[in-house]
């Protein structure tokens, strides 16, 4: 009995050390393969880095923040975090990431910056980017640029010139226009009233609503061949600009792009516009000389309005309408010709238009009675006591 006690007492030591040796082996595995998934890991994050992650690094004299974007290889410039220099140079790489995009107002309120050098690895600056930075005088905008946002440079006055590459196809413009619509401060040049030179390269298709809106001292604009959209008030009070030219192809002018332009001279549309806003012209009070294109088919109201040294005007071949007051107070225009498409008039084109005695139509007498006119169309002649004389057809005059 006493020897079978034994050796039931020795077969039980026998299978707890057994026991006790698996479960040995079982944690050192665990543990190895817990080290190994960790090593594999930190492996992992050092061939890029983690989007939407943060940092901030100091070149130079300055310090900027960012954020690493989503492709985990390049990254978005946040914010001029501190600078010792007042002329920056923006460095391409950050922490090893290279610098494509400068984020949402990350220079706004510098007010004491006055150059800024920007990457030739940048592709995009965000809206009202650069604003409000006082002192700046130059910056360059690299070639490989693509799209500068609304009010990007807004309230640089001391700005004098830029020039925008070919490589930037979206100026001052939203890529999408359903959710935010722009405002006067919203111009990616807004009140640069020290601006004085403009190149806008042949990649721009659209410029932006208030591109320029109260650019006091623009004098010289060169607009690039792809243009085909001019947007509301983009040139609004450009008080010194004198000569601009339209390249064919643009098709569109907004509501009162050249308004108060009042050094503009003469102005000639080619025949790719289609399509002009209200007031578009309205109070350039040097104007002389006007010619439309012939892809207009409509005056639209006030155009011309308070011109009041525009002597004459040629307008396109296809014209059908000439809204109301579209020539108010155009008080020296004294030669005006007509096209034979026309079909209305509207109440008081030619208001106050004192020195204009006679129209020209291109087309008979009978088309002339064809024509819709309102009955206060020269109301002010009738008023001022001065008269219409008469209408100048193909086939004969018309007088009153």
């Amino acid at each position: 009995m006493k020897k079978i006690l034994k050796v039931f007492l020795l077969v039980t030591l026998v299978c707890l050390m057994g026991i006790l040796f698996l479960t040995s082996c079982n944690d050192s595995s665990v543990s190895e393969s817990t080290t190994e998934s960790s090593t594999t890991t930190e492996s992992s994050n050092t061939t890029g880095g983690v989007p939407n992650q943060h940092g901030q690094a100091t070149v130079g004299s300055a310090t900027f923040s960012y954020v690493v974007n989503q492709d985990g290889q390049t990254c978005t410039l946040t914010r001029l975090v501190n600078y010792q220099d007042t002329d920056i140079v923006v460095p391409s790489v950050l922490d090893g990431y290279t610098v494509t995009r400068i984020d949402y107002s990350a220079f706004a309120y510098q007010f004491d910056l006055t150059s800024i050098e920007l990457p030739e690895t940048l592709i995009e600056i965000g809206s009202v980017a650069f604003s409000y930075c006082n002192k700046l005088v130059s910056v360059n905008i690299p070639d490989g640029v693509k799209t500068i946002g609304p009010g990007a440079f807004a309230n640089c006055m001391k700005l004098k010139s830029i020039t925008i590459p070919d490589s930037v196809t979206r100026l001052g413009t939203l890529e999408s226009e359903e959710d935010y619509t722009l405002s006067e401060s919203d111009g990616i040049f807004y009140n640069c009233n020290a601006l004085e030179t403009v190149i806008i390269g042949n990649g721009v298709e659209k410029i932006g609503e208030y591109a320029f809106y109260y650019c006091v001292n623009l004098k010289n604009v060169q607009l690039g061949s792809g243009i085909k959209s001019i947007g509301t008030q983009a040139f609004w009070t450009c008080s010194r600009l004198e000569n601009i030219e339209i390249p064919e192809g643009v098709t569109t002018l907004g509501h009162e792009v050249f308004y108060s332009c009042r050094s503009l001279r003469s102005i000639k549309l080619p025949d790719s516009v289609t399509e002009m806003g209200l007031h578009v012209f309205r109070l350039c009070i040097e104007l002389t000389s006007a010619e439309l294109g012939n892809g207009i088919t409509e005056i639209p109201e006030l155009t011309f309005a308070h011109c009041s040294k525009l002597t004459s005007v040629k307008l396109g071949d296809h014209l059908e309408e000439i809204d109301r007051y579209a020539f108010m107070g155009c008080t020296n225009l004294s030669v005006m010709e007509l096209p034979n498409t026309l079909k209305n008039i509207e109440e008081c084109v030619v208001d106050t238009c004192y020195a204009l005695e006679s129209i020209t139509f291109h087309g008979t007498k009978a088309e002339w009675e064809a024509i819709t006119k309102h009955n206060k169309w020269n109301q002010a002649w009738k008023q001022t006591g001065k008269e219409i004389k008469k209408i100048v057809c193909s086939d004969g005059e018309i007088t009153f």
